[in-house]
């Protein structure tokens, strides 16, 4: 939900700067006073996504605190780790930014957010 809710405040702040079409000149940059404009009629939604933003994160860190969820990150997990992820072990290939990359019984692999990771297990 975090990220999402960065996206869209990002969307958000892009669309103020963003060019404008017009039919003979195809697109041109936004002008100031557009850019003011969008600026005004944008900064109650930017607002209310930051202020969500700022809401979950402070969720998110209490269940982090309290057990109730995982804080994993690319800090946290290594090349060669073991997680559980929908009840199954698997072996850390990779650790993304946002994603961790996992041995399958196939040939491949797979990727779960890190949210997802049940626990956490480094070989010694």
């Amino acid at each position: 939900r975090i990220e999402t809710l960065s996206a869209e405040l990002r969307k958000l702040e892009r669309s103020i700067t963003a060019a404008c079409y017009d039919n003979e000149r195809g697109y041109i940059d936004a002008t100031d006073t557009q850019k003011q404009a969008r600026a005004v009629r944008l900064a109650p939604s930017i607002a209310e996504k930051r202020d969500q933003i700022t809401y979950w994160e402070k969720v998110r860190a209490e269940q982090i605190a309290t057990g109730q969820a995982t804080g994993h990150s690319r800090a946290t997990i290594q090349k060669g780790d073991r997680v559980k992820i929908r009840g199954q072990w698997r072996e850390v290939v990779r650790a993304n930014t946002k994603t961790v990359s996992v041995t399958t019984e196939y040939s491949w692999t797979n990727t779960a957010p890190y949210a997802e990771i049940q626990q956490h297990h480094r070989p010694e």
